[in-house]
């Protein structure tokens, strides 16, 4: 049975004693309260503006007083420093009446608007400055560092309608105490799904904590007494957003329902994924073992489309769609006749995954993991999973998508993608055209990427989630450095601004050239140079604006490498 929990005492006499009691502590400090009332816990606590004040109530029974919602505003004004803004705490006097303790505590009012009025949960994103979060970060770098490396100080009640627009102050500290490293991150962020682009912005502005062990730990403890809450009544709409958030979190699926006398939801559809694989039945056995793992995908509904890149596909999953190409048309244009075949064929997915035929999910839960990660990171296009070889360790530098590949444990945002493993959105896939046919093979990776990239979108690193492939070099490919060479001046002429092209081909021409020295390949890779330039005008032109290059670079990667 749902209750509401927020409220005034249901009980007259009950009533009556919290306003007598508010009314007495207006006496001790000489204050007058005139403004609304405002309720807490099961009626536990009062709340009205008195003046240039804010004068609270709270009461337990004789024996029961303590505890966070009784100590927590002292506790803050003892432990947190000054700078951290918040309301100052002018008094705080304690008395009991028959069978009942109280605690009365004056505060200097805020006269700031809230972030959300009335609810902590945010329904829509909201826009905030710049200087707002980085306030936000200021306060709770300054908050990390109070004290023990275990537990801390912390406002333990955080959301948005206990933090005001600019300027930034943390309200209502009553529930303040000594809690996990990352529950009050973590419960401002499970206050968020609703609001995708706002929970992207907690994710970058605090992932540093959130994605830490303490983190991850302290955001389930805040996850687990939200969903709590959700089934005594408290904004029960959250619950499956929550119950979701969890489940990535603890790699545990989740019922279609949370279950209970009361579900909170109704049975949810699964995320459903199109799944493009390429082929020109070259490699029958290793296609067969990775359409099995693909198969075995879980928490997710897959539709596939296998392709055949001038040839009938032989190996085929059951129930899948097959498109025959008469003649290879190259593996970004063979990429796209198999999105625009799951394109017709009605419904679309909202995801579309490229899938190289040889590659294999480790794991049954891998693209319900990648589903999961996207709707963490709306902003993000692309989520690329971490490739190893079938050791599930070994991962070849190219297979980073970044300059600094000596972590390929390590997450965040990219400018690249490796091509045959990777989850693209499919409105971001269409809005920008999907693959460069053109290109034929190499490099549609990176054209694709800074076109996403100008289109206002960005990509994902999930490291923690892999796939396998066979551990094999590009240049096994007779067409590998003529290609590679040709289509690097191709993508420069198509994506960048006139100043930049000179730079990068400057530095890919002195990169490459040493490669084929040491590697060889050399006669093809001045060929496909040559063809490259004499070229290029081929290639429709759309260069990048100032703000794309400088996103780029802010990721890691400046489009002139």
């Amino acid at each position: 049975m749902r209750q509401t929990v927020f409220a005034a005492p249901a009980e007259r006499g009950e009533l009556d004693r919290m306003r007598r009691a508010h009314a007495a502590a207006a006496k001790r400090f000489w204050v007058s309260a005139s403004g609304p009332e405002v309720w807490g816990w099961q009626g536990r606590t009062l709340g009205r503006r008195a003046g240039d004040c804010r004068l609270r109530t709270v009461c337990a029974g004789v024996g029961k007083a303590g505890g966070r919602l009784w100590e927590g505003t002292a506790t803050a004004d003892t432990h947190v420093p000054r700078s951290v803004p918040r309301p100052r705490l002018r008094g705080v006097p304690d008395w009991t009446s028959p069978g009942v303790a109280y605690r009365a505590e004056l505060t200097e009012y805020v006269s700031g608007q809230p972030v959300t009025s009335g609810t902590p949960a945010l329904d829509q994103d909201i826009a905030l400055p710049d200087s707002w979060w980085s306030e936000l970060k200021s306060a709770f770098g300054t908050l990390a560092a109070v004290p023990t490396d275990r537990e801390s100080v912390r406002q333990n009640d955080l959301h948005r309608a206990n933090l005001t627009r600019a300027p930034l102050v943390l309200l209502d500290w009553e529930n303040g105490g000594m809690v996990p490293a990352g529950y009050d991150l973590g419960l401002l962020h499970a206050y968020s799904p609703a609001a995708p682009v706002t929970a992207a912005r907690i994710r970058r502005a605090f992932g540093h904590a959130l994605d830490t062990d303490a983190g991850r730990t302290g955001e389930l403890i805040a996850l687990g007494q939200l969903l709590q809450a959700c089934f005594r009544g408290v904004r029960p709409h959250l619950a499956p957003l929550v119950a979701r958030q969890a489940e990535y979190l603890t790699g545990t699926p989740r019922p279609h329902a949370l279950t209970g006398p009361d579900s909170l939801e109704e049975p949810m559809a699964r995320p459903r994924v199109d799944v493009v694989v390429l082929t020109m039945n070259d490699r029958p056995v290793e296609e067969a073992a990775a359409q099995a793992t693909l198969l075995a995908q879980s928490g997710v509904d897959v539709r596939v489309v296998v392709v055949g890149n001038g040839c009938k596909p032989e190996v085929v999953p059951p129930g899948a769609l097959t498109v025959c190409l008469p003649e290879n048309i190259g593996i970004p244009g063979g990429r796209n006749a198999g999105a625009d075949a799951l394109h017709e064929a009605g419904d679309p997915a909202d995801w579309l995954y490229f899938l190289d035929n040889d590659a294999a999910f480790p794991r049954p839960d891998v693209l319900a993991r990648l589903v999961a990660v996207a709707e963490r990171h709306p902003e993000a296009a692309w989520v690329q999973p971490r490739l190893t070889g079938p050791d599930d360790v070994t991962t070849p530098r190219r297979w980073v998508p970044r300059l600094r590949a000596a972590n390929p444990g390590r997450p965040g945002r990219v400018t690249s993608m490796t091509e045959g493993v990777v989850l693209i959105r499919r409105d971001a896939f269409d809005e920008v055209g999907g693959w460069e046919g053109s290109l034929f093979l190499y490099h549609e990776g990176s054209d694709l990427a800074w076109r996403l990239y100008a289109a206002g979108w960005s990509g994902w690193y999930a490291a923690d989630i892999r796939m396998h492939h066979p551990l094999t070099t590009p240049a096994r490919h007779a067409l590998y450095h003529r290609l590679a060479a040709r289509n690097r001046i191709w993508i420069a002429h198509r994506n960048l601004p006139a100043p930049l092209i000179p730079l990068y081909l400057g530095t890919w021409t002195v990169i490459t050239l040493a490669r084929a020295v040491r590697g060889g390949g050399l006669p093809q890779t001045l060929r496909g140079m040559r063809e490259g330039w004499a070229t290029r005008r081929t290639q429709t032109r759309r260069p990048m604006n100032r703000r794309t290059v400088y996103r780029l670079t802010a990721a890691g990667r400046p489009p002139v490498i």
